[in-house]
């Protein structure tokens, strides 16, 4: 990426700016207008081109933002200058070859051992549609796209001492337009602009020039509705949406990283079982060229400490919380019952403003 080009104290610089809460709001106010300057654009070219995808879940109202924190969140506090939508996707949870994940992180990055079963880690794929993303503040219409992700949940980041993991790392992602391409670019996030669309039930991914990466189909069946998290949550879906509500870890220039964090309204949000028909015409991390059936994940057991695996459909309001300092998650501790630990060397430790992400 090319911000990875820039000198390390320029990159210093903007790690430092995007900190601050006073940045939060200045950036929520300029991006919130091209977000409805290309929100405008983009909902024009939907007229032909319609984003289908699970369109019965599509365009249900917005809970009331910022979300509430929950006991297992990041200590981080949701701010009316975040950004906001709703999230429609199939997700596919599953296990694959440890060693062969670790070549797919960065530098200075690491799957936690302690989560590897049997040789295997988890990771997750998530062939989905943002709705409407917007700044919370913002009473006009936002950005839709589609988004492919891998997603590997339990990775370190190697530092001595200071919150250290889990963390979750998206190694590969597409998406349907450019304007969130750039938007995720400015983060860390190594997006890719390509061809992503589908229909209700069906999800393609090839790159601009055509050339396909993935193909799927799904069916609902008849398997009953889940709950993620929350104090109804299912046994067989709780595991996943606690991956899905670790931090975020972007690389961002050599031997550094932003920490951001996407906050998901469980309790609000539907979630079914469904099975998935996936062919892979290019290998993706953990998942080689050839056809993949995936069962309903209520279908699967837990088997030596392994969480059920399978495919849902999924639709959840969620927050996204722009960069904050990994002091911030001083006092969170890992879901293993670790204690915290003590800040590295050299970062801040000032005691936090009333925003801890600031």
């Amino acid at each position: 990426m090319i911000l990875d080009l820039l000198p390390r104290p320029v990159l210093r610089s903007i790690m430092w700016l995007y900190q601050q809460k006073w940045y939060h709001w200045f950036a929520s106010i300029v991006f919130g207008f091209w977000d409805t300057v290309f929100g405008v654009i983009y909902r024009a070219q939907e007229r032909i081109f319609r984003i289908s995808l699970w369109r019965s879940w599509q365009n249900r109202p917005e809970p009331h933002f910022p979300i509430p924190m929950t006991d297992n969140d990041v200590p981080v506090k949701p701010e009316r200058s975040d950004s906001c939508g709703q999230y429609i996707a199939t997700m596919i949870v599953t296990y694959a070859d440890a060693d062969e994940m670790k070549a797919h992180l960065p530098p200075g990055v690491e799957l936690l051992e302690k989560d590897i079963r049997n040789g295997k880690h988890a990771i997750l794929y998530l062939l989905g549609y943002t709705q409407n993303l917007h700044p919370i503040w913002s009473p006009f219409p936002g950005i839709n796209y589609m988004e492919f992700a891998v997603g590997i949940p339990s990775v370190r980041i190697k530092r001595k001492g200071g919150y250290d993991g889990p963390f979750f790392y998206l190694p590969t992602l597409y998406l349907s337009r450019f304007y969130p391409v750039l938007l995720g670019w400015m983060v860390g996030y190594r997006k890719h602009w390509g061809w992503v669309y589908g229909q209700d039930r069906t999800y393609h991914v090839a790159k601009l020039g055509g050339k396909k990466i993935l193909s799927a189909s799904f069916d609902v069946g008849t398997l009953p509705a889940m709950v993620m998290g929350g104090p109804k949550a299912d046994p067989k879906a709780a595991p996943w949406g606690q991956l899905l509500d670790e931090p975020h870890a972007n690389p961002f220039g050599p031997n550094a990283f932003l920490y951001l964090h996407y906050h998901w309204d469980w309790p609000n949000a539907l979630l079914q079982p469904v099975r998935a028909d996936v062919e892979v015409f290019e290998d993706l991390p953990g998942l080689p060229r050839g056809t993949h059936h995936f069962g309903g994940l209520n279908e699967g057991m837990y088997q030596d400490g392994m969480a059920p695996e399978g495919a849902f459909r999924v639709c959840a309001p969620f927050e996204w919380l722009p960069p904050f300092s990994r002091h911030a998650l001083r006092h969170w501790r890992d879901k293993s019952g670790e204690q915290p630990c003590e800040p590295t060397p050299g970062e801040s430790t000032a005691a936090p403003s009333s925003n801890p992400a600031a």
